[in-house]
């Protein structure tokens, strides 16, 4: 049957490029630079994506798959949610925790409540990424229609979506550049390396999106409400051994870092609890 691509693709797209304009502009809007500096780099990139697993997963089970929250489906799906949720709060635990041995030992660091709170907030908006894809079913339907392989059908939905992320973004580093008067410094202290090392991670960050998209083929209907917590999660754990290699919790003590590897248990138990709702 042929489609109607412009009546068929109209809505999808635009929700695509709303949902991501608005998680990207949130995103630039808290700060990023203020979440990491207030808490580490571990616990900022800990924090917003736990919160952005579980919002992530609950908004499209809720919106789009209702019937499957009384089922067994969705309740490891909500018992894993609610264990994601509760190791962000064991991290923020640890985060204070953190801090007060931190002043004790001299070492100072802005206040972790705001850079925990933007790291939240940044999770919420950033978990709209997920959202766009779980509402782009019809895109995957028209480029599998027009050639693509179910493995890689996928992929037609992140254009839109990483693109209408990206404005937002673009505009609010340039505001920020000539805001502070350091274009021309951002231009002229620059080295070719530094293009080789933002191209590698732009290389590296999408070729984990397209993995994702190939897990939510294979893991069906609930695709993007179960995988989207488990990418997450890897996200976690890697960034959890950076922090503390990086030496992140040095200062900290025995307690922090016991409670910290608490919400770390817990957020490794969630992903085993949602790796089961997907059998």
């Amino acid at each position: 049957m042929k489609l109607n691509l412009k009546k068929r693709w109209l809505v999808p797209v635009a929700t695509l490029a709303l949902t991501l304009s608005i998680g990207s502009a949130a995103f630039a809007a808290t700060g990023s630079s203020t979440t990491t500096a207030a808490t580490g780099s571990s616990a900022a990139v800990t924090s917003t994506a736990g919160t952005s697993a579980a919002s992530g997963a609950l908004i499209p089970l809720l919106t789009q798959h209702p019937e499957k929250i009384v089922t067994r489906e969705g309740g490891l799906i909500l018992l894993g949610i609610a264990g994601m949720l509760a190791g962000v709060g064991l991290y923020g635990v640890a985060g204070y925790q953190r801090d007060s041995a931190g002043v004790k030992a001299g070492v100072s660091r802005q206040s972790f409540l705001p850079g925990f709170l933007y790291a939240l907030l940044s999770g919420v908006t950033g978990s709209l990424l997920n959202v766009g894809f779980a509402y782009g079913g019809d895109i995957q339907r028209a480029a599998l229609a027009h050639g693509a392989s179910q493995a890689m059908m996928s992929n037609a939905v992140w254009l839109p979506a990483i693109y209408a992320g990206a404005v937002p973004g673009v505009i609010y580093c340039f505001y920020l550049m000539k805001k502070n008067g350091n274009l021309r410094q951002f231009l002229s202290q620059a080295r070719w390396y530094y293009w080789l090392m933002g191209a590698s991670m732009g290389l590296l960050w999408f070729g984990s999106v397209m993995a994702y998209g190939l897990s939510t083929v294979e893991l069906g209907a609930l695709g993007p409400v179960i995988g989207w917590p488990l990418f997450m999660s890897g996200i976690v754990l890697a960034s959890t051994v950076v922090g503390l290699l990086a030496g992140e919790w040095k200062h900290a003590g025995s307690r922090p870092v016991r409670t910290m590897l608490g919400g770390l248990a817990l957020l490794a138990a969630s992903m085993a609890v949602l790796s089961q709702a997907g059998r």
